[in-house]
């Protein structure tokens, strides 16, 4: 029997480690279809640690000016990993 351990992060949480206020966070989560990474515990909504590295990501394109479209086409192809070397740093 294998037992996955997820470790979980707060909206709070996650804005807090990215530098991004917590509203801009929600709104990118939902902009660009990121509620595939939210999980309900005891009626709170909690995100994967990949959700850290989606959030980092889509706050690098921003930087680089690229538009919600092209965004959305990057997010499509890559995969986020949160190993947990990461989560231990």
């Amino acid at each position: 029997m294998t037992v996955r351990i997820v470790h979980l992060v707060s909206l709070n949480g996650l804005s807090q480690i990215t530098g991004i206020p917590q509203h801009i966070v929600e709104n990118w989560i939902h902009d660009f279809n990121c509620d595939f990474l939210q999980k309900k515990l005891n009626h709170r909504i909690y995100y994967e640690l990949e959700a850290i590295n989606v959030i980092n990501f889509i706050k690098d394109c921003k930087k680089k000016r690229y538009g919600e479209m092209k965004i959305r086409t990057m997010l499509a192809s890559r995969t986020f990993v949160f190993t947990e070397e990461e989560f231990y740093e």
